[in-house]
């Protein structure tokens, strides 16, 4: 006669803190499963327990994975060997369902996901089950993201890597309600305006004799930070220069490197157009170019430099200077914000509006007064015509100190 198959077994294991009871069952394909604890310490509470999952016929459900464990399993965020086609069953779903003219997720993207996934996920969930994650436990996260310095808006972007995660687990069944549901995001000011660096700063930031201390030794950044503090252009637009768009006392300013597809296209408002530059920045670009193609590369002008690994060196480099990572975000502080610098310095110093334009390729006067950043140096010529009123209201001679 064929024994009869248990449906379960129970067995007492010495942890300790005390006598725990754990069981053993078989799935509905007849697979023994892992051991799983009853949380008792009596075996008449333990097999009540079970009985009671027997009952609601949860006793061989599987158990569901570990973050990290899934996040591995769905190949999250990752691409193939030849970097040219996502790994992550997610991105290709969302590719196969969308044109190539206008993919649904962009490439830039899910590396960003990648490391919010890694930097900030995994460290806080990535033992957790999935369907043990609670709404309360990812509330109190994200509030930690913000009392750790991060910007509502950062903190918002990261959780919005791991509704991803979660909205895929509840989608295929893994869990049963994906808990981000019930966690809103926080408010985020997203047209506050970027902040502009004051001329001291500018000034110990650019430096040439302290490349080696506050850019790190690395040329590149300092060279691409220094053409976009003297010429106004975009990040975008610096990415692209090439070798041949140099000349002693201009650039052509034709193309915009576009981090999201990673192809060149035109710059921001389609213009084609020469700026100046100084004699010292073309004898330092001609120094540093040692191949032909794209200025500003990591591989001999293969392709463009990583716009996000230049604009952490930016970072790192006010930091450096004195300009703290919460400073810099308080006042907006990003690339860009040379953009801003360069606009006021340019209007400050006395040159027409109709030029500043021509440099920055601003539209419209409005554009021109939008990124003008007026700062406590640029009313020296102010304070001149303040004192020399006050020299008549008072009768005295400023530089002698004596009645006139």
């Amino acid at each position: 006669m064929a024994r009869i198959k248990n449906e379960y077994s129970l067995y007492a294991r010495k942890l300790p803190n005390g006598i725990v009871y754990y069981y053993r069952c078989y799935d509905a394909y007849g697979r023994r499963l892992s051991e799983r604890s009853t949380h008792c310490r009596s075996k008449t509470e333990a097999r009540a327990y079970v009985e009671k999952l027997l009952k609601k016929g949860k006793l061989g459900e599987k158990l569901a994975p570990s973050l990290a464990a899934w996040t591995r399993e769905r190949h999250f965020f990752e691409w193939a060997a030849d970097e040219q086609t996502p790994a992550c069953y997610y991105t290709q779903g969302r590719l196969a369902r969308s044109s190539k003219d206008r993919p649904a997720v962009q490439r830039r993207y899910i590396n960003d996901c990648k490391r919010q996934l890694d930097k900030y996920i995994l460290p806080a969930f990535g033992s957790k089950r999935i369907n043990e994650i609670q709404p309360g436990q990812l509330e109190n996260w994200l509030f930690g993201l913000i009392n750790s310095g991060l910007a509502p808006k950062t903190a918002n972007n990261i959780a919005a890597a791991f509704r991803i995660v979660m909205s895929e687990a509840e989608r295929l069944g893994v869990i049963p309600e994906n808990p981000w549901r019930r966690v809103q995001p926080f408010s985020s000011d997203a047209s506050a305006p970027r902040g502009s660096l004051s001329l001291d700063e500018a000034i110990r930031l650019m430096d040439p004799r302290t490349i080696g201390t506050v850019w790190a030794g690395h040329e590149l950044y300092y060279l691409i930070n220094l053409t976009a503090m003297l010429t106004a252009a975009r990040q975008g637009e610096l990415l692209a220069l090439t070798d041949s768009d140099i000349f002693p006392d201009h650039l052509i300013i034709a193309h915009s490197w576009n981090e999201k597809t990673h192809k060149i296209g035109p710059t921001k408002n389609k213009i084609k157009a020469p700026i100046a530059i100084p004699a010292f920045l073309y004898d330092r670009l001609q120094a540093f170019i040692k191949w032909r193609g794209y200025v500003f590369s990591f591989d001999g002008g293969w392709t463009p430099a990583a716009g996000a690994r230049v604009t952490l060196a930016l970072r790192e480099a006010m930091i450096r200077i004195g300009i703290t990572r919460q400073q810099q975000l308080d006042r907006g502080l990003c690339f860009h914000s040379w953009r801003r610098f360069a606009n006021s310095y340019m209007r400050a110093a006395g040159l027409p509006d109709a030029i500043v334009r021509a440099q920055t390729r601003h539209v419209t006067e409005g554009m021109t007064d939008h990124y003008t950043d007026w700062q406590p140096e640029h009313f020296r010529s102010v304070n001149q015509v303040q004192n020399k009123l006050i020299e008549q209201l008072t009768g005295l001679d400023k530089l002698s100190g004596n009645k006139s």
